[in-house]
């Protein structure tokens, strides 16, 4: 079995505060591309209805 990443560089506590760094990292990241995609509907969402408006106001 090979060791997990984050125990590569092992020395004591530091495997777990490595592993705990890493799912704060992931965590953030899900968060991020979460908050993108939310505002990213929200943007197409309104552009959609712009359209849409254009189109009946036609």
């Amino acid at each position: 079995m090979h060791a997990p990443i984050w125990a590569v560089s092992c020395s004591g506590s530091h495997c777990v505060n490595t592993f705990f760094v890493t799912v704060n990292v992931v965590t953030v990241v899900v968060e991020v591309v979460v908050v993108v995609a939310a505002a990213m509907v929200v943007v197409y969402g309104n552009h959609f209805t712009v359209l849409s408006h254009r189109d009946l106001d036609l």
